[in-house]
């Protein structure tokens, strides 16, 4: 919940988050999340739009099969994610 305002808050679907991480500057997103079913999203830095401020979450599907389980972001805002699949997976943490 962002603001602890529920009009704010962000719905990802039934998929529970496993993991979530938030990038340095430099790049559209604020925060990546893993969750179940090999999809992770991205939500963009908040925005301001008629006097609140509004975050756009992106769920984006990935090359893992399985659940991902977790992620790290570096200093360059390179991502990495892992599956129960056995996979790491790199992304391009600019436009996901």
């Amino acid at each position: 919940m962002y603001n602890k305002a529920f009009e704010n808050q962000i719905d990802l679907g039934p998929q529970e988050i496993s993991d979530l991480a938030f990038f340095h500057k430099q790049t559209n997103y604020w925060v990546a999340a893993t969750l179940w079913d090999g999809k992770v999203a991205f939500l963009q830095r908040p925005l301001n739009d008629k006097g609140g401020e509004i975050i756009r979450a992106k769920k984006v599907e990935s090359n893992h099969h399985l659940d991902v389980i977790c992620l790290d972001i570096t200093e360059n805002n390179h991502m990495a994610t892992v599956s129960l699949d056995h996979t790491i997976v790199f992304w391009n943490s600019y436009n996901a």
